[in-house]
């Protein structure tokens, strides 16, 4: 509250993540004391022993889990505030778990701790039984897989090697797509329709009512909002008599069996076969809440025809495209218009100028509002302009009348030729650059993967000099985010790393220590290969989330090999007992992790594939880690050690030579 945060999306999401987090400190504080109490010690004992032996470990996991963070609350762009209230959630919360885990969890676990046998001959103890022998049965086979892995270690960093190029890989085999972030399905979706260009706005009208008719009676529509002469992007008061848009709202998903993806292209379908001679859109919205194509290509020119042109060339490239639908483009000519071509030679013999025509056409055609009717305390504007039998044709034109500077009543005609044109439907200007926007809708494929071919076919492409093409639209919001996002992340592995370089007071461990992140990324992602999940930026945050969560277990490994080699056990064994005594704690802590995501992985209805991928992210990357985490972090620390020893007798040897 104090920073001004509510209990929102992201807010809600942080605290349903953070749940395995928060008794991750407690479990591994408990499983220590546990094996305390079973060589003997007192409950307060073990607890004092724990919190001596562990202590600095904990501290190194709570502290990397909050330096992974504070990179993302300097994130710039539109992920900013998305993800800012997520961080601090996760960050507090931590903080709170570490303090939590050494008073009150310690406190009572001093209080009511005891050592418990099963009793294996009572039956009701049968589930607790069959547990503990499976994990005895996996410490075994762990422990035997962990002796060959010491003693086969270009095996082991080979096999590795060739899982991470595998699966990223995925990424460029194209099991992995990319998009700013999944629509998902929120019920609603838009259909719109144009009808020829000289329709006025009561055929426009007419045509409404029945496609009213046809969408209405589906059991999956709830209801319909319609506003005819509007067309898609219009902003402010611009209208277009011959376009209609239909917003429709679905019932809830739990009531239908169709998503609305899905259902506006059989909407589509039903209203192609019913209206000839329309053309038919429908669209659902992106994910960023706009109503514009997520594949935009915008193509600036100063030059009109070159750049009508080159617009026409790049939209059909772009229809090209598999998984591209309703490719179409922001400028189009087609529109019919009056041209007025004026002979200004003519023009100034007969006593006339520019303004006055324009002045008087504008009043003509347009209308003047300068004058007003007032009745009681409201005002009303009156338009003065020609009546419409006047104005429908170019001889109605070429008949209005203009007075010169004699008094003299001079007609259109006499200084300019009337023409009937086809015209742009409006004009756009980017940077102060004419331009027109290609845009196109997604279907069955990744935005990012789209996007990402269409540019690569407009490389190939030899464009004039005087013409700029580039991505807008989710394509551009994507660039930047992950950007953004790939610097955080960036940033937190070299923070973990210089915070671990701190607790450890040495650059080696910390460096075996980080051999833990790319064995996470293999079940990462796979995890999305499997679930057909695209990178995203939640899929991204969980990439930075899953750095701080699996470094913990190669803390945990490597701080208690270097505590029993401080009491003296040989390099070997204490590798060995070192992995093994972490077994338990890093089995439990990932799956109490695991369980606590499954909910979000799993969930259905509206914005939960905001959240599926972050969570099968994290959920792939851990078991990963926990597979082999205990495998590769011993090996490395032992290649390491051996290295170590080299280097260090060398100079030992120089010196005493020297």
């Amino acid at each position: 509250m104090t920073l001004g945060y509510s209990l929102n999306l992201m807010s809600l999401l942080g605290f349903s993540l953070v749940v395995g987090i928060l008794v991750d400190d407690s479990i591994v504080v408990l499983e220590n004391i546990f094996s305390h109490l079973e060589k003997g010690l007192s409950p307060g004992e073990a607890v004092i022993s724990t919190s001596k032996d562990i202590g600095l470990s904990v501290a190194s996991i709570t502290l990397v889990i909050v330096v992974v963070f504070l990179p993302i609350l300097f994130v710039s762009g539109i992920v900013a505030d998305l993800l800012r209230e997520f961080s601090v959630v996760i960050i507090v919360a931590t903080l709170i778990s570490l303090a939590v885990s050494f008073t009150i969890t310690s406190f009572l676990a001093s209080r009511f701790t005891k050592l418990v046998q099963i009793d294996r001959s009572k039956k009701r103890n049968l589930p607790l039984i069959w547990f503990d022998n499976g994990i005895e049965l996996f410490e075994r086979a762990y422990r035997n897989l962990l002796d060959w892995s010491l003693t086969h270690k270009r095996w082991l960093m080979g096999g590795v090697f060739l899982l991470i190029i595998a699966s990223l890989s995925l990424m460029t085999m194209g099991l992995i797509g990319t998009e700013f972030v999944s629509a998902g399905d929120n019920g609603q979706f838009i259909i719109e329709i144009e009808l020829p260009k000289d329709a006025t706005i009561e055929q426009t009208n007419l045509l409404s009512m029945k496609v009213e008719d046809i969408v209405k009676p589906h059991a999956e529509v709830e209801n319909i909002f319609t506003t005819v002469g509007a067309f898609s992007g219009s902003v402010g008061n611009q209208s277009q008599a011959n376009s209609m848009l239909l917003y429709v709202n679905m019932v809830p998903l739990d009531k239908r069996k169709i998503s609305n993806t899905d259902f506006s292209v059989q909407i589509k379908r039903e209203l192609f076969m019913a209206l000839p001679g329309v053309d038919i859109k429908t669209y659902v919205e992106s994910a960023s809440g706009g109503t514009s194509a997520p594949v935009q290509v915008i193509v600036e020119c100063n030059n009109l025809d070159t750049l009508f042109f080159w617009s026409e060339k790049i939209r059909e490239l772009v229809k090209t495209v598999p998984g591209t639908s309703q490719v179409s483009l922001s400028v189009e000519s087609g529109s019919p218009e009056l041209s007025v071509t004026i002979d200004r030679r003519r023009l100034g013999d007969l006593g006339l100028s520019m303004d006055m025509i324009g002045a008087t056409m504008q009043n003509s055609l347009t209308g003047n509002s300068n004058s007003k009717f007032i009745k009681g305390e409201n005002e009303y504007n009156i338009n003065v302009r020609l009546d419409q039998f006047n104005r429908k044709n170019p001889d109605d034109l070429n008949n209005i009348g203009f007075l010169n500077n004699k008094g003299e009543l001079i007609l259109l005609s006499q200084f300019a030729t009337v023409t009937r044109t086809l015209g742009p439907t409006k004009l756009e200007r980017t940077d102060k650059i004419s331009s027109a926007t290609v845009g196109a809708y997604v279907v069955g494929r990744a935005v990012g993967t789209v996007g990402a071919e269409v540019a690569g076919k407009i490389k190939e492409f030899q464009l004039p000099r005087e013409v700029i093409v580039k991505m807008g639209g989710d394509l551009e919001n994507q660039q930047k985010s992950f950007s953004s996002l790939g610097g955080a992340l960036l940033l937190s592995l070299i923070l973990v790393y210089l915070i671990m370089v701190a607790l450890y007071n040495n650059w080696i461990d910390p460096f075996v220590v980080m051999f833990a992140v790319p064995v996470a990324i293999i079940g990462a992602f796979l995890a999305l290969a499997l679930t057909i999940t695209n990178m995203s930026i939640f899929t991204i945050l969980g990439l930075i989330m899953l750095v701080g969560l699996v470094i913990k277990n190669a803390i945990l490994i490597v701080d208690n090999i270097n505590h029993l080699k401080s009491k003296g056990t040989e390099l070997s064994e204490a590798i060995k007992e070192g992995t093994m005594q972490r077994f338990r704690p890093i089995l439990m802590t990932t799956i109490a992790m695991i369980i606590a995501m499954l909910p979000i992985a799993l969930a259905k209805g509206a914005g939960a594939e905001w959240k599926n991928g972050l969570s099968w992210v994290l959920i792939g990357g851990l078991t990963s880690s926990m597979l082999l985490t205990m495998l590769v972090v011993p090996a490395m620390y032992l290649v390491v050690e051996i290295i170590t020893n080299k280097i260090n007798r060398k100079r030992n040897r120089d010196h005493s030579i020297g």
